[in-house]
């Protein structure tokens, strides 16, 4: 039905934003540990 299809259309466009916040949170992260490690080695 198209109701379940709009239903699963719907938790795949929320998934993908999760997915998108998590990848810049991750992202930051990384940046901030490779900027401490480097001015810890230099």
């Amino acid at each position: 039905s198209s109701e379940l299809i709009e239903a699963v259309r719907t938790a795949q466009v929320k998934l993908a934003a999760q997915q998108a916040r998590y990848e810049i949170a991750f992202r930051a992260d990384l940046a901030a540990l490779a900027e401490r490690v480097q001015r810890n080695t230099q």
